[in-house]
């Protein structure tokens, strides 16, 4: 099992991997964040897919909650907090447990058995993760619907440059430098209908096509600076130094 903790308190997050590890020895901790930027940037497709989540409540920069106005989590999740007053909240997106800190060794033990009982009660005969169904095809578009004023048309999606997220509206910018809105509402929605060898999701809010980058460098800390261009624009992205290795596998190989 490959597992996230999500926890911005150091004390917590360590005491809580700790555990883990002691009753469950074998499963696999692939990433730790402590607020929703680092979640997001962690959870970018073809980055990090954890089969379960511990998470808390209260972040860095924000509530948990904010995680998932900009992607979907498909997982379990186990929140975990000292606070009683969430609980319809999270049992709303995804959980299967609600354990109140302090947290002890009997109350994951018992948050374990019940999320593994859960898996076999549900899919006796099957061997995937608890989280997942046999993958499904999704056809990629080749059409973007766009609206206008008051009217809807369409553009290829060889015409965009890149795909930008904000307040639940997503607009596409052409490489002639023309931007649109479009009817998605998650950049997560257009990756489910983009072809992944041409467009890589950059950052929470930033998806681009492979044909606009005009020039990749490196930055200071790991990251790197992406120029895209749209018309007689040049718009220069930062990647972070968590996204740099899979962007730059996307970059130099298809998938």
């Amino acid at each position: 099992m490959k597992y996230a903790i999500i926890e911005n308190e150091e004390f917590a997050r360590l005491s809580l991997y700790r555990m883990l590890k002691e009753v469950r020895p074998e499963w696999e901790c692939i990433f730790t964040a402590e607020s929703v930027e680092e979640t997001l940037e962690q959870m970018q497709p073809t980055h990090n897919s954890p089969e379960l989540i511990f998470m808390d409540i209260e972040l860095d920069d924000g509530s948990c909650f904010d995680i998932f106005k900009h992607i979907a989590i498909d997982c379990p999740i186990v929140f975990t907090t000292a606070f009683e007053n969430f609980a319809l909240q999270a049992f709303e997106v995804n959980s299967v447990g609600y354990l109140l800190k302090p947290i002890t060794m009997e109350k994951i033990t018992q948050i374990l058995t019940k999320i593994e009982n859960l898996s076999r009660s549900l899919a006796p005969s099957l061997h995937y993760p608890i989280n997942l169904q046999p993958a499904l095809t999704v056809p990629t578009h080749g059409r973007i619907l766009i609206s206008h004023r008051d009217s809807y048309s369409f553009i290829s999606s060889d015409e965009v440059a890149f795909f930008t997220a904000e307040d639940k509206c997503v607009s596409v910018t052409l490489k002639n430098g023309v931007t649109y809105l479009t009817d998605f509402t998650t950049l997560s929605d257009c990756m489910n209908v983009l072809d992944r060898n041409r467009f890589f999701h950059m950052s929470r809010n930033t998806i681009i096509n492979i044909d606009a980058i005009s020039k990749v460098t490196k930055y200071f800390k790991g990251r790197l600076n992406v120029d895209i261009c749209a018309g007689p624009n040049t718009h220069t992205i930062v990647v972070s130094a968590a996204r740099r290795t899979d962007f730059l596998k996307w970059f130099g190989h298809s998938h």
